[in-house]
Order: structure tokens, then sequence, then C-alpha cells
């Protein structure tokens, strides 16, 4: 007379109430040598059957709180029940090879295309480094910018005032001057994305600047920030 219930196996690396910082997959076997199906729901979900396969991948991609109940049964009725918890804080970014201070300011990128720009330059030789510098650095302090110089058409990435990847000041204005003082881009304060903007090396009829040296000004509700920026459009 079978009277065992099905096993249900988690990943021995995986437990309950786990947190992690990226999308992942977990698979769970369920073994029984008369095995019938088994049952799975996140939450208060309808429960979803399987019968035709011993193993269930459960594929995590967006950033939440996952309740995750499964239940296993085999020909002779015997039932097993799996409760489990898992806790998403999923970045846009890959966050291996940062340090803490640099994860949590780009767990708070939700703009794609920001994101884009973090990962193209974290992929790059030392570009770990150049993020680290630049977070560390416009930590409750003050501002930095710094562009690529690449082949590729960089823009030139700002990181305004920040703890945590939160903005610690109102951003009133940022202006972009060349050498002489005349005033070549404004760029719009409603285009930020958190503590993040962007200059994609145009004044402000759309023409692209000239190589050299410019200077921007970011005003916050206290004080402003005087960041040189050195433009190079082209690679030789």
């Amino acid at each position: 007379m079978d009277r065992t219930p099905p096993n249900i196996n988690v990943p021995p690396d995986i437990g309950t109430n786990f947190c992690f910082e990226k999308q992942t997959n977990i698979t769970i076997n369920i073994k029984d040598m008369h095995l019938d199906k088994f049952y799975y729901r996140y939450g208060e979900q309808e429960y979803i059957q399987i019968s035709s396969s011993e193993s269930l991948t459960l594929c995590f991609t967006k950033s939440g709180e996952y309740l995750i109940r499964i239940k296993a049964r085999d020909f002779a009725g015997n039932e097993r029940l799996l409760d489990l918890q898992y806790i998403f804080d999923i970045s846009l970014v890959d966050t291996q090879g940062f340090s803490a201070d640099a994860k949590n300011f780009v767990k708070k990128i939700i703009d794609v295309p920001t994101a884009k720009i973090f990962s193209d330059i974290k992929d790059r030789e030392t570009g770990i480094n150049v993020l680290e510098y630049m977070i560390g650095h416009s930590k409750n302090a003050k501002s930095t910018a710094a562009t690529i110089v690449s082949r590729r058409d960089d823009k030139v990435l700002i990181i305004l005032r920040h703890e945590n990847g939160i903005l610690t000041s109102q951003t009133r204005s940022i202006i972009v001057y060349d050498r002489v003082g005349m005033i070549i881009k404004r760029i719009d304060t409603a285009s930020c994305k958190g503590a993040v903007a962007t200059w994609n090396k145009t004044d402000n009829n759309g023409a692209r600047v000239r190589d050299g040296i410019y200077i921007m000004v970011i005003e916050y509700a206290a004080g402003k920030d005087y960041i040189p920026v050195i433009v190079m459009n082209s690679v030789r």
C-alpha cells in the first residue's frame, strides 16, 4: 500500500525567503513512482495543473514578492504541499561587480534607455570604475558628468546629487556653456530620469557641437555645480 507522498525538490542553493537582484529561473522537480499530477499557484490565484511533466520551471522577470504554493499528488491519493516565498529586486542594469552603493543607485533606474546607457558603459574596459567614481562622487556632494570616447554616438551621462540613487535636491536648470560663456544648450529638467540626465551633444538648434571643452552648470534649490566636459565626436 503506497502511503508515501511525492517529493518536491527545490535546488539546494535556493531556499525559502530568498532575495534576488536579477532575473532568475528556478526549476523544481517532483518525484514519485506513481506520480499523478501536480498543481502550482502564485498568491491567491487559481491553481495551474501540470500532468505531463515531473518538473516545474518558474521564471521571474519583474520585481516583487512572490508567494508560491505547489501541491503534488500520486495515484494512491497521497499529497504534499510546499509553500515558497521569494523577493525579487530586479535591476535593469546587471549589478555584478558593483559596490553596494552602485547597486543601490542602479536599482532606482526604471527607464530602459537610461539603463542601456549604464549597461553600455559597464560592459567596456574600466567601465565599472568610471561608473563607481561618478556614483560615489555625486553621493550627497557634487554632480558629475562624463562622455565615453568611442566610435559610438555616446551621450554625455550626467549623475545629479543623490542619496542611494534618490535625488536629494530639486534640479532647477541644466545649462551647457562654451569656453567663452555663450549658452549652447538648455537641457529640459523634465527629461531627467531620477538622479540621471543626459546631453546628446547638440546645441539649442539641434546641431552637433564641435569638439572642445564645455562647462555644464547645474543649479539646484541649494547651490550650483560646475562641471567641465570634453566632447570628441569622432575617434581617429
